[in-house]
């Protein structure tokens, strides 16, 4: 910038001296310095007017990836105790949800999952034992067993889309009617379930392990005691159906769960649903 102030000033003293040999009358000029430097900044201004422009019509290509949905408001949900009034959002469950306990007697559990929470209440500081935690769970199933093919792994199957047909179905359900139901905004179907049987279609051998007693596999993350009562919840979500449920031994406690469980169902959002 001192090269071309310089130069505009040079510029016009040459100017000056010329007009001062002339014998008409001449006008009278500014102070070459003021005008000098005015100039320069019009000047600077100008370029710097041209710059901006310029990258403003750039032809850099324009960043066309889609934005991401906004994540759930809250806490990042971890196994453990919950506290109530506190917003929790769930890491990796698809789709991503986000809830409100009102007590201080909910677990969280499998919470690095993909597929499948659960939210077991505890009884008196710890959960039941014998696996007969009375649970509330969000999960995809996105495979079962058939029950009419023995061996788990040839009776593997694609989910069906609708899961109260398929559960009505199977040899050792006892499936109610379904009702509508509008969850988190989604409309869906609520029906009850009773597992009943004398000898399952497949077993589960983790159970007669771990609890000594008989389970029914009916999917490779879904495995039920005989006797157990569940509430059956099925979001019309893609690619899968969510599904929620409810589930306690003894029987007669489904209804105190379901009861305590509707606050939480009431305060779910469901976030990027398909």
């Amino acid at each position: 910038m001192t090269s071309f102030v310089d130069q505009l000033r040079s510029e016009l003293v040459a100017a000056a001296a010329r007009e001062q040999a002339r014998t008409r009358p001449r006008l009278a000029l500014p102070p070459l310095r003021p005008l000098a430097l005015a100039t320069a900044g019009l000047a600077l201004t100008a370029l710097l007017v041209i710059a901006i422009a310029g990258g403003l019509s750039s032809d850099r290509a324009v960043d066309e990836r889609p934005v991401k949905p906004p994540a759930p408001e809250g806490r990042d949900l971890f196994d453990g105790t919950l506290f109530p009034g506190e917003r929790y959002r769930t890491r990796n469950f698809a789709p991503a949800l986000s809830f409100v306990v009102t007590d201080d007697n909910w677990l969280a559990q499998e919470t690095e999952s993909s597929n499948v929470l659960a939210l077991s209440r505890v009884v008196r500081g710890r959960p039941e034992r014998g696996g007969r935690w009375p649970t509330l769970v969000f999960q995809r199933i996105d495979e079962v067993y058939d029950p009419g093919v023995r061996g788990r792994e040839a009776a593997r199957t694609p989910a069906p889309a609708d899961f109260h047909a398929w559960f009505a179905q199977h040899p050792d359900l006892r499936v109610s009617r379904t009702q509508p139901v509008t969850v988190a905004g989604v409309s869906g179907v609520s029906f009850g379930m009773q597992v009943r049987f004398t000898r399952p279609a497949h077993s589960d051998p983790f159970c007669r392990e771990n609890f000594r007693r008989t389970c029914t596999w009916l999917a490779p993350t879904l495995s039920l005691f005989d006797g157990m009562r569940l509430r059956f919840i099925q979001l019309r979500t893609e690619p899968e159906p969510l599904l929620i449920f409810t589930v306690v031994l003894p029987p007669r406690r489904l209804d105190a769960l379901n009861a305590v469980a509707a606050p939480v169902l009431d305060s779910l959002r469901i976030v990027d649903i398909p």
